[in-house]
């Protein structure tokens, strides 16, 4: 039978955090988070989640939003388009998705990648400041 008691180094060593990571947020949980927050930003006009994806419906085949589309897109109240994108953390845009946000900026809108609620909110103060 395997021993399972910690030694005191070991224990010493989780209590103080050292061997213990926090787990990374599924993408979804960021996007939900995201799209709570900046909803409430004093510059969105609006602000939804997108889908894309293709599905059969009945004999139909249906196709929703394209490759490359941001997870969040939305309007400021100046009219710009705002588009974010939302990652867990250490992960980056496909080239697509990356396409798309240089299109936006390109075109005076509101873009970038967020790994987090807050980014997302300070890629909003950034463009609209």
């Amino acid at each position: 039978m395997k021993n399972l008691r910690l030694t005191e180094q070991q224990f010493a060593e989780r209590k103080a955090g050292k061997d213990c990571q926090p787990p990374r947020p599924y993408e979804r949980e960021v996007q939900d988070a995201a799209l709570k927050l900046c909803k409430h930003h004093p510059s969105v006009a609006w602000l939804a989640r997108m889908n894309t994806g293709a599905m059969q419906a009945g004999e139909r085949f249906v196709r929703f939003g394209f490759p490359g589309l941001s997870d969040l897109l939305g309007q400021t109240t100046d009219g710009l388009i705002i588009a974010i994108e939302v990652k867990r953390p250490g992960e980056k845009p496909t080239a697509q998705q990356q396409e798309f946000l240089n299109i936006v900026a390109i075109n005076k809108g509101v873009s970038g990648c967020a790994h987090s609620a807050q980014e997302a909110w300070d890629i909003l103060e950034m463009a609209t400041v």
